[in-house]
């Protein structure tokens, strides 16, 4: 299936089940996923890799998972009794998860695996080991810290396995202010 073909099928839904005002995108960034359904913007973003490495069958599921959730709307449990039935009823499985899509992470074959999380951080204190997809974000004063541990004991250093980069704590910086210049 082309992107083309997945954009104007699920459009195709979402505009018999009177659903007019939503958009459809195309996730370029996102690997952890294989779609999204977003209330607040009514949009519905599908993974490239979903489209461009799996069956059209899976992309077809993945996209009524997706309406289904848009469909019985946010105040409905997520994968519960109300999305199942109407997932199945657009003609998915009315499976919460799949575990046998391939992704960009396991060279074109099928796992039950997560995709690689590269970044690990481990815990001064209790040893925790915790881990992301993506490149940990640091502002001066905000950081990562075990939540059983604590800011201050708790403390996370990310380190990138593959390439060794380090992203440590940054602490807050302090700027006083003379008050003989402000008046």
């Amino acid at each position: 299936m082309t992107e083309l073909e997945a954009l104007s099928y699920t459009k195709n839904l979402l505009s018999t089940h009177g659903l007019h005002g939503w958009t459809v995108v195309i996730d370029r960034r996102t690997k952890g996923r294989a779609g999204i359904c977003r209330f607040r913007t009514s949009t519905i973003g599908l993974s490239e890799w979903l489209i461009r490495l799996n069956p059209d069958s899976k992309v077809r599921n993945t996209i009524t998972h997706e309406v289904a959730h848009a469909i019985v709307g946010p105040r409905a449990k997520a994968h519960g009794y109300e999305w199942r039935n109407m997932h199945r009823h657009l003609g998915g499985d009315g499976k919460a998860r799949y575990y046998d899509l391939v992704n960009p992470y396991t060279n074109g074959e099928a796992t039950r695996k997560r995709h690689a999380r590269n970044w690990v951080a481990i815990c001064p204190t209790c040893g925790k080991r915790y881990t992301k997809a993506r490149k940990p974000i640091t502002v001066p004063g905000r950081y990562y810290a075990c939540p059983p541990c604590g800011r201050v004991r708790g403390k996370l250093t990310w380190t990138n396995q593959k390439t060794g980069e380090v992203v440590k704590p940054r602490e807050k910086i302090e700027i006083y202010i003379d008050k003989r210049l402000w008046g």
